[in-house]
């Protein structure tokens, strides 16, 4: 089988959908917006800083240790791009990187905008508009389709879900597309029934609704995602390969399952490339919808074209499927200009 040159962006154009802006931009950018910002990083140099943020195979921690811990390096991005000014960047860049490294003319990133205002210092519509002008600009200089998702976390409170979704239909006309929910549950306090009406209102509002589960066996299931949350597509949603009743539901309901490769070996969730061959046997088996992503790009020192070739390279899928993967990444993105 030929090999997929990574360096060498295909004549196609890609789409990805489950991206995080916490983990997107570039370690020398969020090195630069800090010392602008006058932030007082722990690190005793940018070096430290990258081998920090930087989650390789050589540096693998599980799921929970990666959102939880000291090592979380999610926490100090978060705080970096507590600013208008961080945000609008943040969201140009990335957008702007993955056009010119793999030829992306569609993407949608996800962020909590709750944990972008210093909790509570900085206004909220401040926040998101300082990313609607990041979207503004990059769609301007480059020929990409953007948009925007909020992410509920299973941590936060009701009130503060229904606030983060009530600013989602607020500017659902201006660039937000989609709300998501992310996070652990470690203590399996989440209780979905009770956020089901707040995921139906942003249903019945126009926006898309994708869920992070299935992911680790301590996560929200695919089912619960799809029954209760109103989920149309799943961030992940590994774990589904175990039960035969959840593939049925997530073929007879048409949803999408956001797959992000590196990520899934490098936190331990997926066995190796052996991990990765199995979990795509079973999508393409028992004919589910799934589309190939990056996740955490900065984190895994990926990017859409690099998690191509990881696939290609390692005869687990064809040219011909990454096609139709791709096509079906835009059949269910949440972007509809």
């Amino acid at each position: 089988m030929p090999k997929f040159d990574h360096l060498e962006p295909k004549t196609k154009p890609l789409t990805e959908l489950h991206l995080h802006a916490g983990a997107g931009l570039p370690t020398s950018t969020m090195w630069s917006i800090a010392h602008d910002q006058g932030i007082r990083l722990p690190f005793r140099n940018y070096w430290a800083f990258k081998e920090f943020i930087t989650v390789t195979k050589d540096r693998m921690m599980n799921l929970d240790t990666f959102l939880h811990s000291d090592l979380n390096p999610f926490h100090w991005c978060e705080v970096i791009q507590s600013s208008p000014e961080a945000m609008e960047r943040t969201v140009y860049e990335i957008a702007a990187k993955a056009y010119r490294s793999s030829n992306v003319q569609r993407i949608e990133i996800r962020f909590t905008p709750m944990k972008r205002n210093r909790g509570g210092e900085r206004d909220l519509d401040h926040i998101i508009m300082g990313a609607l002008h990041g979207l503004d600009r990059v769609m301007l200089e480059y020929p990409i389709k953007v948009g925007l998702i909020f992410c509920l976390e299973k941590k936060f409170s009701k009130t503060q879900n229904q606030i983060t979704v009530e600013k989602a239909i607020k500017y659902h006309k201006r660039g937000v597309v989609g709300i998501d929910l992310a996070g652990l549950d470690a203590h399996n306090e989440f209780d979905a029934n009770a956020m089901s009406e707040i995921f139906l209102a942003a249903k019945n509002a126009g926006l898309g609704i994708t869920v992070h589960a299935g992911e680790s066996a301590e996560t929200l299931t695919v089912t619960e995602a799809i029954t209760k949350l109103h989920a149309t597509r799943i961030g992940h949603g590994i774990q589904a390969i175990h039960d035969k009743k959840e593939l049925k539901l997530i073929r007879d309901r048409n949803v999408t399952l956001e797959f992000c490769p590196s990520s899934n070996m490098i936190l331990g969730l997926a066995k190796g490339i052996p991990g990765i061959r199995r979990i795509v046997e079973t999508f393409l088996k028992h004919e589910i919808k799934f589309t190939i992503n990056t996740d955490d790009p900065i984190f895994f020192e990926t990017n859409i074209s690099k998690e191509i070739a990881l696939l290609i390279d390692n005869n687990i899928l064809t040219h011909a499927q990454v096609d139709q993967c791709m096509d079906w990444a835009q059949e269910a993105s949440f972007i509809d200009y």
